[in-house]
C-alpha cells in the first residue's frame, strides 16, 4: 500500500464496534488480509468527512483490485455495477481469488487502496506500522533519514537546507538542488508531505537519488544510507542592534510547545527582554494539534484557537484557558509551503489580533487527521476541518498575509521594519547562507554574485530595501551609482559580502 500521505493534526476519535455479520473476524488465517478490508471499508464510511456511499467505496475496492490484475497478470477483471454492497464485495473478490488463484494479502492491499483512491483526499491513507514509526518520527524531527529538509518552489521539491552532519552534508547536495526521483520514483508533483514520506526507512537503509541543479544543469546520483538524526524543533535567537526575538519552528512534534517556551523565555527573561518576536513558519507543514494549542496559550490567556466541522456539520469551539498573554507585537513569516498546524496557529493568532502576517500566500490546509489503528497498520484518516476564530475558510484558500513580500531575504526585512528596525546589516559568506542582523538563514539561491562588472544583488531584495514591491520580481541586479539607494552600501572583501542598510 502506498505511504502515508502528509501531516496530521491529533485529534480523539471513538473506534467503531461494527456488528455487521460480514465483518467477523475469519477462522482461517489466510482470509485475515479480507477481513481487515472490512475492519477499514468500516473506518472510512462512518469516520471520513466526504460520508463516502457503501457503494462508492464497494465499487472503489473492486475496482483496484481489477486494475492490479490486469496489471500483473494481464486479465480484465469486470466489475458489475450492480456490485455495491459489502456482502457482494465480499463475495466477489472470493470468488476472484479463487479464480485467478490470488494472494489475498495482496487482494486486501489493492481493495484498500482502491477504496481510498474514491475520497480524492491525498491526506487519508492506509500504511503498516513500520511507516506508522516513521511518519510519528517525522512530526517529531526525530527520525531516521538523510538530513534534508525541502521546500515547495514552482512545483518542484527543493533543498532548503542541509542538516549537520548527516549524510547529505557529506554529499555534493546544496540547497536549490531539485529532488527529482526517489528510487525509481518521480518526485514531481509530490507535497512536501510525499516527498518526507517517501525518503523515510530504517538505519542502515539506502537510497538513490537523482538531483538537478538549475546553476550547472547537471543531473546526479546520489546514494546514500540513513543514519539516526535528532532535530530540535524549535531554535531562537536576538537581531542584533534590537529588542527583537526570532523563534524558527520546523514542525508541530511532540516536544514544540516545551521547545517554543523555552526559547520564548530566553529571550523575554534575559537582561534585555525583547519588545518583538519574529516566528518564522516558513516551510512548516504543520504536525500535532495540541502542539499548535501549547503554543498559541504562549501568546493568549484567554482566546478562541478555531471552530471544527465534523461530518455531519457539526460546529465544536476549541478554546485556550489560562495562558499567557503578550506584551509586545508578534510577526509571523508565512509562505507557501506553511500549512495544516502552521496555518491553524497563524490564523489563530492573527485573528485574535495578537500577530500579523508577512510574507506569501499559504498552502491551504484546513484538514485534520486522525490515525486509528486498523488491520496490521493504521489508518490515517480525514475527520475534520477547520476554521480560524472569524470563520475565515483554510482549506484549498490558505491565509493572505497583512504584509506581503515573495522573497525570502525581504520578508525578514519586512518583518523587522514593521516593528520598528531602522538598520540592517547583511552579510554573505557562503553561497547558501545569509545573516540579517546576527540573525542567520538558509539560502536557496545567493543574495549577492559578482563577476568582472561588479556585485550583483537580487533585484527583489533591492526593490524591498528601495521601498518598493518585490512581487513577480526575479534574477539579479547589477548594483550601480544611480540604482543603489543611498542609504544602502554593499562591499566585498574575499568572499564576504556585506550590505548596510539605515533607514532615512
Amino acid at each position: 500500500m502506498k505511504k502515508a500521505k502528509g501531516l496530521s493534526l491529533a485529534l480523539t476519535l471513538l473506534l467503531l464496534n461494527p456488528t455487521n455479520p460480514v465483518y467477523a473476524a475469519p477462522n482461517d488465517e489466510d482470509e485475515l488480509p479480507l477481513y481487515e478490508v472490512f475492519e477499514i471499508y468500516y473506518l472510512l464510511q462512518e469516520n471520513h468527512l466526504s460520508k463516502p456511499s457503501e457503494k462508492q467505496l464497494v465499487q472503489g475496492a473492486l475496482t483496484g483490485v481489477s486494475a492490479k490484475v490486469k496489471e500483473v497478470k494481464n486479465v480484465t477483471l469486470e466489475v458489475p455495477e450492480t456490485d455495491d454492497t459489502l456482502e457482494e464485495l465480499s463475495n466477489r473478490l472470493t470468488e476472484w481469488k479463487e479464480a485467478q488463484k490470488l494472494d489475498y494479502k495482496k487482494m486486501g492491499t489493492w481493495a484498500v487502496d482502491g477504496m481510498v483512491k474514491t475520497l480524492n483526499d491525498p491526506f487519508t491513507d492506509y500504511y503498516d506500522n513500520r511507516d506508522i514509526k516513521q511518519f510519528q518520527n517525522a512530526i517529531d524531527d526525530e527520525y531516521v533519514g538523510f538530513g534534508i529538509r525541502f521546500r515547495l518552489y514552482d512545483g518542484n521539491i527543493m533543498v532548503k537546507e542541509i542538516v549537520d552532519k548527516s549524510p547529505a552534508s557529506r554529499a555534493d547536495i546544496k540547497p536549490g538542488d531539485y529532488l527529482m526521483n526517489a528510487d525509481g520514483e518521480s518526485m514531481m508533483g509530490k507535497t512536501l508531505e510525499e516527498a518526507y514520506e517517501y525518503l523515510a526507512g530504517t538505519i542502515g537503509t539506502s537510497s538513490t537519488l537523482t538531483m538537478y541543479r538549475p546553476s550547472t544543469k547537471q543531473i546526479k546520483k546520489l546514494t546514500m544510507t540513513r543514519m539516526p538524526l535528532e532535530v530540535r524543533e524549535a531554535t531562537g535567537a536576538r537581531f542584533v542592534g534590537s529588542n527583537i526575538g526570532y523563534i524558527k519552528l520546523d514542525t508541530f512534534g511532540d516536544d514544540a510547545g516545551q521547545q517554543f517556551m523555552e526559547e520564548m523565555n530566553k529571550l523575554e527573561q534575559s537582561k534585555q527582554p525583547i519588545k518583538g518576536l519574529v516566528v518564522d513558519l516558513r516551510d512548516n507543514g504543520g504536525g500535532y494539534l495540541h502542539a499548535a494549542y501549547d503554543i498559541a496559550s504562549l501568546f493568549m490567556e484567554d482566546g478562541l484557537l478555531m471552530y471544527t466541522t465534523d461530518r455531519n456539520k457539526v460546529e465544536v469551539e476549541t478554546w485556550i484557558h489560562n495562558g499567557r498573554p503578550v506584551n509586545y507585537p508578534v510577526r509571523i513569516l508565512v509562505n507557501e509551503g506553511t500549512a495544516s498546524a502552521s496555518e491553524l496557529l497563524s490564523g489563530a493568532l492573527l485573528d485574535n489580533g495578537i500577530a500579523k502576517l508577512v510574507g506569501s500566500h499559504t498552502y491551504g490546509k484546513g484538514i485534520a487527521q486522525v490515525t486509528i489503528p486498523a488491520g496490521s497498520g493504521g489508518l490515517k484518516i480525514t475527520v475534520n476541518q477547520y476554521f480560524t476564530p472569524k470563520h475565515i475558510v483554510v482549506q484549498k484558500v490558505g491565509l493572505e498575509p497583512e504584509i506581503k513580500a515573495a522573497d525570502d531575504v525581504a520578508q525578514v526585512i519586512r518583518a523587522l521594519s514593521s516593528l520598528g528596525t531602522k538598520q540592517y546589516t547583511i552579510s554573505q559568506a557562503v553561497i547558501d547562507e545569509v545573516t540579517i542582523n546576527g540573525v542567520k538563514f538558509p539560502l536557496i539561491e545567493p543574495l549577492f554574485k559578482s563577476d568582472a562588472k561588479g556585485i550583483y544583488i537580487r533585484t527583489a531584495t533591492l526593490a524591498t530595501l528601495s521601498g518598493k514591491s518585490d512581487e513577480k520580481l526575479t534574477g539579479y541586479t547589477l548594483l550601480t551609482k544611480t540604482n543603489t539607494p543611498a542609504n544602502v552600501t554593499v562591499t566585498k572583501v574575499k568572499n564576504t559580502y556585506t550590505l548596510t542598510y539605515k533607514q532615512q
